[in-house]
């Protein structure tokens, strides 16, 4: 019986095991290359918000996510059923108002132009009036 299957590559025939580089250098190259994926990750996110900041219908589904975590509204204060005040449901409504606002502006840092758009469609307190006509006067 013969051991070696033919087209099997022996053991000599083998280049040797690459062995991980140590020291500074392979911290210095491990860290460069984190880096480099962790910014092509940050720029495909940022390019993500950007297409939904540039969509009317993204513009006002985020309008509404962030209405619901009452981004632009001032902040809850929650009672239980005697009227004491209850600060569990004080706290939840805070932590929901904080993450609304933390990703409030992540986005207006990515497309400070797109939040202001959404503003504009959503939020009276923007809203631009159009200029009215002016009538013209009779000559009597």
């Amino acid at each position: 019986m013969i051991d070696d299957q033919p087209g099997e590559p022996e053991e000599s025939d083998l280049p040797p095991p690459i062995e991980p580089a140590t020291g500074p250098a392979a911290d210095v190259a491990v860290q460069k290359l984190l880096r480099a994926k962790n910014d092509l990750k940050q720029r495909d996110s940022d390019a993500f918000w950007r297409g939904v900041l540039n969509d009317p219908v993204g513009r006002s589904e985020i309008w509404a996510l962030l209405s619901s975590l009452n981004v632009f509204g001032y902040e809850r204060h929650a009672a239980g059923p005697t009227g004491f005040p209850d600060g569990e449901a004080t706290s939840y409504y805070r932590g929901q108002r904080d993450f609304g606002l933390s990703l409030y502006f992540r986005l207006q840092t990515i497309d400070g132009e797109a939040i202001l758009a959404m503003h504009r469609d959503h939020d009276s307190r923007f809203a631009v009036s159009k200029p009215q006509p002016q009538r013209r006067r009779r000559k009597s």
